[in-house]
């Protein structure tokens, strides 16, 4: 599945390259086979979801890996309306596939799952439920000690706390992710999340303290290039 997707309140979930094949008629047609023939049509659906640019490596399933493929489509198709704001099919697909990636023990699809499902509740505007999502793949997260996958997931709870009003639980998010960003050395991530810190100082009442990070972003922002968020940092700053 794709990497980790980092995803902020108001902000569009965009994907490319969705109109090379009418995927929802080859699902529509898989769901109504069984035994070898659904296999076969799963892998069709996977490798085209690959063409896509739905899923990051190349899945084929054979005989006795009924499971599995399934899990995998159904977690693609999540993915693929998702990417179409169709949030009701995206949770009706994401729900089936939950309980068979639970099953097929693959803890990385797992993750990507729970992830997606923490996503399309944000998206409905159900935080309660997308926090639930979200504090799970946090656990995984943990025990897995996926640097950046935790600190993509801290960023989303952080985000899902401040919209909530829960800012001083949002800090507590936020903070060591931009700790890992700095060791790690990814300079637009370590922007991203100067920028949230930004707004959560802001709410908890420490406008310096919010200026000094949303000077920093600027600074990160405007040295790598990024003139369109260098210019977003700068009106923050002006504000």
């Amino acid at each position: 599945m794709k990497n980790r997707i980092l995803f902020l309140i108001l902000s569009a979930l965009t994907c490319t390259s969705l109109g090379a094949a009418d995927l929802d008629s080859l699902f529509l047609n898989w769901k109504g086979l069984s035994g070898s023939g659904r296999i076969h049509a799963g892998n069709e659906m996977l490798e085209e979801g690959l063409h896509q640019d739905l899923l990051t490596d190349r899945r084929s399933f054979g005989r006795g890996q009924s499971l599995e493929a399934d899990a995998n489509v159904y977690d693609m198709m999540t993915y693929y309306y998702m990417c179409r704001d169709r949030y009701d099919e995206a949770l009706a697909a994401g729900l089936t596939a939950l309980p068979l990636c639970e099953k097929v023990k693959d803890s990385e699809l797992l993750a990507g799952c729970l992830n997606n499902l923490g996503i399309i509740y944000q998206r409905k505007g159900l935080f309660g439920q997308a926090i639930y999502y979200m504090e799970k793949v946090y656990k995984m997260d943990l025990q897995s000690k996926d640097q950046s996958g935790l600190s993509t997931t801290m960023n989303n709870l952080a985000t899902l706390y401040l919209a909530i009003g829960q800012a001083s639980t949002a800090l507590g998010y936020i903070l060591p992710a931009i700790d890992m960003e700095r060791t790690c050395g990814d300079r637009l991530k370590l922007a991203i999340r100067l920028g949230l810190a930004s707004d959560i100082w802001l709410k908890i009442g420490h406008p310096e303290k919010a200026l000094s990070c949303s000077e920093e972003a600027y600074a990160l922002d405007k040295a790598d290039g990024r003139e369109d968020k260098a210019a977003i940092r700068l009106s923050q700053k002006a504000a």
